[in-house]
């Protein structure tokens, strides 16, 4: 009787720890993160970052941009080890080296604290029914994205999902949207020609997946599509990059 006792006790530890161990990570928070919980797999949930990537090289410093809405820097595909690389021979991107690798000094000041998303999670992300639509935030176009667990908080217009009708946002509204955990995506066009920094009505997002030798898939925006997947371009391409923890 004693040793099922003590069994049946290690077994309610064992479940009691899993339980703690779960609800730790619903509420953990670090330096850069956005607070809502995102699925990209059927057992994995990430944080965004709270901007796209930026990058300093006169003082070699990366960091996550203030807003959401602001545009952040355009790279070359899996530049995390040569940030400045302006090379269009797609040859020179050959390897992949995640921009999240780096200390990011809003961003816990650590290396290895965040990452690309793949071109799979970024499919299983925007599949999620009802959780991500256009939107407007003060003035700025772009891709809204909720959370698994969204609730529509009190003050601010409702979210419509899918790709009919933009929902604006005023800065302050905005706010609150991001309080809840809602995420944004600025429409900051892909950058062609080394320099230029061309600027919407569209937009591209790296993801750390190859399409072959000379091309990788991104997150492709586009006014009133729904986004792009599954489609690559050359990683010669300068575009933005939103990292998750």
């Amino acid at each position: 009787m004693k040793k099922r006792n003590a069994i049946m006790l290690v077994s309610i530890l064992f479940f009691f720890t899993i339980i703690v161990t779960s609800c730790q990570k619903e509420v953990e928070q670090i330096e850069g993160a956005l607070p809502g919980l995102f699925s990209v797999s059927d057992n994995q949930k990430v944080r965004f970052s709270q901007g796209n990537l930026q990058y300093q090289a006169s003082t070699n410093t990366w960091r996550f941009a203030e807003q959401q809405y602001s545009y952040g820097d355009l790279f070359g595909w899996g530049t995390g080890n040569n940030p400045s690389l302006s090379s269009t021979n797609d040859l020179d991107y050959a390897t992949f080296t995640d921009w999240g690798n780096n200390p990011i000094v809003n961003g816990g000041n650590a290396p290895n604290m965040w990452r690309t998303l793949t071109q799979s999670e970024w499919v299983y992300l925007l599949k999620r029914p009802g959780k991500s639509g256009m939107g407007i935030v003060g003035g700025y176009t772009g891709w809204i994205i909720l959370p698994d667990n969204w609730l529509q908080p009190s003050g601010c217009p409702d979210f419509v999902p899918g790709n009919q009708e933009y929902n604006e946002y005023s800065l302050s509204e905005w706010m609150v949207m991001e309080l809840a955990g809602a995420v944004f995506l600025p429409e900051a066009k892909y950058n062609a020609e080394p320099h230029t920094a061309m600027r919407g009505p569209y937009g591209e997002y790296w993801a750390s997946t190859p399409d072959g030798e000379y091309k990788a898939y991104r997150l492709y925006l586009y006014g009133y599509n729904v986004p792009v997947t599954w489609a690559s371009c050359v990683r010669h391409n300068k575009c933005s990059v939103r990292l998750v923890h």
